[in-house]
């Protein structure tokens, strides 16, 4: 009976659905009765497992067809309470069966499109209102999360989550706006009112912004649409202990799940550079004071949450050591020690956050001290091995090369004889291609990187020999990362999340890293890079006996 009914209510809607406004109130009672029979078909699918499989094979294309027609015609279904809500928790129940998953594409195309409109018509509509959005309304736009979650996170060949992952990315704007705009709208970030405080129910959501992140074309219009700084004014919420009292027995869960969201989203410099200007490092140290207060009435462990918040710090560590990083951290330290001298209510940090604390502050003092000696060497000639002021022990102003402004000159005299003698001519357009100043998607700036650069040749202690064993004799260029290789510097791989960047990036640097340059007569060149971006190209001998040829710190700061 159950199957005559679903198919005369899909005919009758087929009729209807496109008729006009005035007859849309001939659908309701169709809707009525679908909600019916989606319960009874989400009971039977859910608890009778052991069901013959051809009742649902008979059933799936009609009741598809419905869901599809219900995606379809958002208006429509969201005047049934709960109905879109019902469908989407149906799909995601079907398509837990891989034999399903596999051939639902293939059979039914537009439902995860319609499924991603649908949900990003509700959100538009909630964010349109003066008001908070009824409960109904919240009801049917928190369904979807789970249906996405489930998909986005199987496994990355899975034909249906390679699918939507590509739905997603192409209106990856709309998606970025509804996500973040619905967790301001519903009161889960600090918007000014203390009386509407958190639940964990909105932790989907989170948790579905944290698997956008992962796609590489999400992450700027995540960016541009203020992601990190929403999920840093949930912590500063959660530091304040803004939630109801029957949620305190789980608070160290949500903090937990709170931070692991946030280090999702602290991928590359934007997001970092935007989280510590939100003060998360005074914040991520007031979480650990507040959960340690209370720890008593939480079922989960300190240890967890400090394990958390340690490994966000780590990351802050690393950014420590980068000269446009510093100042805003050094910001961030000067409020924490307010804090922590406060006559009243004084933070308290203890443990291993004290100690990744304390080892920001020594990081912080290191690389100052290396920046400035980085700075006294950074105006030597590059035709060295003819220029009499080389040999003279101090620095001196020169001007670039008018093609890729890598390398300086104290004199016209040098620079025409570096370009014929010192072979110039045959380097200038790798140095140009191999400048990152070139790439758009450039996470960090030009003396940034150079500090970096400085800080792995002064731990350098390799001889040459060691380089050349690792050499692929079949190239003249070798390439060693500093975030994985011979030089690594602490942390590097941590900063800056190398497979973030990596399909935004990757083909403009393949062909670089593919392109040879010609073999120096007394020792093979060394392509130092960070992940995928090259950074300096430089001799092997000088690399080893005299450090980083430091002719490429001399590069213009501003990038395009």
């Amino acid at each position: 009976m159950n199957l005559e009914r679903l198919e005369l209510l899909r005919n009758a809607a087929r009729n209807l659905g496109n008729q006009a406004e005035s007859s849309h109130s001939a659908l309701l009672p169709y809707f009525q009765a679908q909600y019916q029979i989606s319960l009874i078909f989400v009971f039977h699918y859910t608890s009778e497992r052991y069901y013959p499989s051809a009742l649902y094979d008979n059933l799936l294309p009609d009741f598809i067809a419905w869901v599809s027609f219900i995606f379809s015609h958002p208006t429509l279904s969201a005047k049934t309470p709960k109905l879109l809500a019902l469908s989407s928790r149906t799909l995601v129940e079907i398509l837990r069966h891989q034999g399903y998953r596999n051939s639902f594409y293939v059979k039914y195309p537009s439902v995860l499109e319609d499924a991603v409109s649908c949900w990003v018509f509700l959100c538009a509509e909630a964010l349109a209102l003066v008001d908070s959005p009824t409960p109904e309304a919240v009801f049917n736009i928190r369904a979807f999360p789970q249906l996405f979650m489930s998909l986005l996170e199987a496994n990355p060949e899975d034909t249906l989550s390679s699918r939507l992952e590509a739905t997603i990315e192409a209106r990856a704007d709309d998606v970025a706006r509804s996500c973040v705009g619905v967790i301001v709208k519903c009161g889960v970030a600090d918007v000014g009112d203390s009386r509407n405080v958190i639940t964990g129910e909105w932790f989907a959501s989170l948790r579905l912004l944290c698997i956008l992140a992962n796609l590489s074309r999400m992450q700027p219009a995540l960016h541009a649409h203020d992601a990190i700084n929403v999920v840093c004014r949930l912590m500063r919420r959660f530091a304040r202990f803004e939630i109801p009292v029957v949620e305190i027995p789980v608070l160290g869960a949500l903090m937990r799940n709170l931070l692991l969201c946030f280090e999702e989203l602290l991928r590359g410099p934007l997001a970092a550079m935007e989280a510590l200007q939100a003060q998360c490092l005074p914040t991520l140290l007031r979480m650990h004071a507040s959960f340690s207060q209370t720890r008593h009435q939480s079922v989960t462990s300190p240890k967890a949450v400090d394990e958390s918040i340690v490994s966000i710090m780590r990351t802050i560590r690393g950014y420590s050591q980068i000269p446009s990083f510093q100042k805003v951290i050094r910001k961030s330290v000067r409020r924490i020690e307010q804090m922590r001298g406060a006559e009243t209510g004084a933070l308290i940090i203890s443990g291993k956050v004290a100690d990744e604390y304390t080892m920001i502050c020594r990081y912080l003092e290191l690389t100052a001290t290396m920046h400035s000696r980085m700075s006294a060497k950074a105006s030597w000639c590059a035709a060295r091995w003819n220029c009499k002021r080389w040999q003279i022990d101090e620095p001196h102003p020169g001007k670039y090369c008018g093609g890729c402004k890598a390398v300086v000159y104290c004199s016209s005299e040098c620079q025409r004889w570096h370009w014929v003698e010192g072979n110039h001519r045959v380097h200038c357009l790798p140095l140009q291609r191999s400048q990152f100043l070139t790439s758009p998607y450039n996470p960090l700036g030009y003396i940034d990187l150079a500090t970096v650069v400085f800080m792995a040749s002064a731990r350098l202690q390799v001889s040459p020999n060691d380089w050349i064993r690792t050499m692929d004799p079949s190239k003249h260029v070798l390439i060693d990362d500093l975030a994985t290789g011979l030089t690594q510097v602490d942390d590097l791989q941590k900063i800056l999340r190398v497979l973030t960047f990596r399909y935004s990036d990757m083909g403009h640097w393949n062909e670089i890293a593919k392109r040879r340059v010609p073999r120096d007569p007394t020792s093979p060149y060394i392509l130092l890079t960070i992940g995928d971006w090259p950074l300096e190209l430089t001799n092997l001998e000088r690399l080893v006996g005299n450090g980083v040829d430091v002719e490429l710190y001399d590069a213009p700061q501003s990038t395009p």
